[in-house]
């Protein structure tokens, strides 16, 4: 009798600790979403973040779609849901429902088109009128290897006006795109409200899965 309770002891002693040594592995995970005109990069910029590759084919975005990727950060490891979002001025009215629970927003332009800078305003509208809650926010600057000086200033320029975080990228190059992450992720997971952040992003995925329209 003794050696059964001994037994069952040691089980229950066992499942506990497993127990805890999951709880310990659990990746805490946040939502990221991709905003800007149409053919900016967006979905180039997720390909090279997740797959490290470039398709000068790419279609455009229909709707959104998103990838997860984990990275390491100072703080331990965080899971990215990253969004891409459709550019064309049709889609959106759908958009606002994909911001929900985002940790951070990315608003993205390209060195090649100056208009995609002049419609970050129209962007940063909707943002405002729909996700306000959301404080690491981002200018993204796309296809630099074109390097103009004027679209660079310019993009540079509205992200300080704003007080927003800004970086550079070339997807066609891969250039920025490790480091932007890498800041994102560092700056989400440093941040004081991420565990409500976290709750929101699990009630929030409850919107369309997966699709196969971004990578």
């Amino acid at each position: 009798m003794v050696s059964k309770k001994l037994s069952l002891h040691f089980f229950l002693s066992f499942i506990i600790v497993m127990s805890k040594q999951q709880e310990s592995l659990v990746i805490p995970s946040a939502k990221v979403i991709l905003l800007g005109n149409s053919s900016v990069g967006k979905t180039s910029i997720i390909l090279q973040f997740y797959k490290s590759i470039f398709d000068e084919e790419n279609q455009p975005t229909i709707g959104a779609a998103y990838v997860s990727k984990t990275l390491s950060t100072a703080k331990g490891l965080i899971e990215l849901h990253v969004w891409d979002t459709a550019g064309q001025e049709r889609f959106k009215s759908i958009i606002p429902m994909y911001m929900r629970g985002c940790a951070a927003v990315v608003f993205v332009c390209s060195a090649d088109n100056e208009n995609s800078i002049d419609d970050l305003s129209k962007w940063k509208d909707l943002l405002d009128k729909n996700q306000q809650e959301c404080k690491n926010i981002f200018v993204v600057l796309n296809k630099i290897d074109y390097r103009t000086p004027e679209p660079i200033t310019l993009a540079r320029e509205w992200a300080e006006k704003y007080e927003y975080h800004y970086a550079e990228t070339s997807a066609k190059e891969n250039r920025g795109i490790a480091e932007l992450f890498n800041d994102i992720g560092e700056r989400i997971i440093q941040n004081s409200n991420f565990q409500s952040i976290q709750d929101s992003v699990l009630s929030s995925e409850e919107t369309p899965k997966k699709g196969t329209n971004c990578c």
